[in-house]
């Protein structure tokens, strides 16, 4: 099967899905290493999507075309013009019935006038009677009056209308090819969602530079992205800071933050779980430590925190660090008790004052089996072997 056969049978459509799905796959290929891998890999998606829908349009096209069998009717009626020539002469009239005259014995069906006058020696003068919707003759065509169409006409309006036709080894040549093309845009079309959906999950607990924020936080993401427990930041600005808390409730997780307020003005009553564009979906409400008709009991601010229903912030730095004690003895007691928050919750401690070394080793301890996470955004309070508990330094 030729190429032009192939073009023609699949159509634009074929071929450009077939470029769409070749391309897909050597991006995926090409850029599997690379750090511009989850931008290119979504684009390699995108031209899985195109050719893999691209194959059906072409697959219609396949389907639709039909055998030529011009060749064959065309042997057939050359077989039987043979034949009848092979026939012409034989002595039919040499067969002799009692009963039949001499007229009767004279095969005459199918015969021409020539033919008919070679076998009686005359042709007949006369033509016969004229058939009834003959005998006006030509008639001219009445305004309102309906047409009549013949078979013939018909029958070559239905020739013209018909679809592709080709050879029938090359239409099952067609079908068998648009087969493996189907299959072959499945594959890919598959293989490029792994493909994106594994970046990223891959990418969905990094700190920072990870995923698009979806409500998706779970031990399976946990597991195929494993975070970094403890985290020295470097000198953030409060942008960073700012836009770093709000992914985290993005992610379907909570936080406490220890600092000055990263938002402009007053602070925010809640956050939104879900944002598409102008869209917000869902709400994380915020606690401020020391507002009005809050409690102040340290207990409450970690079950607010530890079961995902607020998010707390701390502005006072005394408050803070005996907060952090105290929430250190209530961790002390959970981990005794095998317990573990659904969610992780995100520690991140941003006074200039350093954090004592004491709350540091005990959080950093027991982050893991709590499912927390310890974020300092302040260098001064890493000092000498204070270092080795930061499992990632930004």
């Amino acid at each position: 099967m030729s190429l032009a056969i192939i073009v023609k049978a699949f159509g634009p459509a074929g071929v450009v899905s077939f470029v769409a799905l070749v391309t897909s796959i050597i991006i995926l290929a090409a850029f599997a290493r690379s750090v511009m891998r989850p931008l290119r890999w979504k684009i390699a998606l995108g031209l899985g999507i195109v050719g893999w829908l691209l194959a059906r349009v072409a697959s219609d096209r396949v389907s639709s075309i039909e055998v030529d069998r011009t060749e064959e009717l065309e042997a057939a009626r050359l077989y039987q013009k043979r034949l009848r020539e092979e026939m012409e002469g034989f002595a039919f009239q040499r067969v002799r019935f009692a009963e039949d005259t001499e007229s009767d014995r004279l095969d005459v069906a199918g015969l021409k006038k020539e033919e008919l006058a070679a076998l009686t020696g005359a042709v007949e003068k006369s033509e016969g009677p004229v058939p009834a919707y003959m005998a006006d003759g030509k008639q001219q065509r009445t305004a309102g009056k309906k047409k009549q169409v013949s078979a013939a006409s018909l029958a070559s309006k239905d020739d013209s209308a018909a679809g592709l036709k080709m050879k029938e080894r090359d239409v099952l040549a067609a079908n068998r090819l648009d087969r493996y093309n189907l299959l072959v845009s499945n594959i890919v079309l598959l293989a490029s969602l792994c493909a994106v959906g594994w970046d990223y999950a891959r990418r969905f607990n990094r700190t920072i530079g990870g995923s698009m924020p979806l409500p998706l936080s779970s031990k399976w993401l946990q597991a195929i992205s494993p975070p970094a427990r403890t985290v020295l930041w470097r000198a953030p600005d409060m942008r960073q800071i700012r836009s770093y808390l709000e992914t985290v409730v993005l992610r379907g997780e909570t936080f406490a933050w220890y600092g000055n307020s990263p938002w402009e003005g007053s602070l925010p009553q809640s956050l939104p779980r879900v944002v598409f564009r102008s869209f917000r979906f869902g709400s994380c409400p915020v606690l401020v430590f020391g507002a009005a008709d809050v409690p102040l009991e340290a207990e409450f601010f970690f079950d607010a925190v530890w079961f995902n229903r607020y998010a707390v912030v701390v502005t006072d730095p005394s408050e803070g660090q005996t907060m952090l004690e105290k929430w250190l003895d209530l961790c002390k007691s959970r981990r005794t008790k095998r317990a573990r928050a659904g969610k992780m919750v995100h520690i991140i401690w941003g006074f200039d004052e350093p954090l004592p070394h004491d709350i540091l080793s005990g959080m950093a301890n027991m982050a893991e089996s709590l499912n927390f996470k310890l974020v300092v955004t302040t260098p001064a309070a890493v000092t000498g072997e204070y270092g080795s508990f930061f499992s990632e330094i930004i």
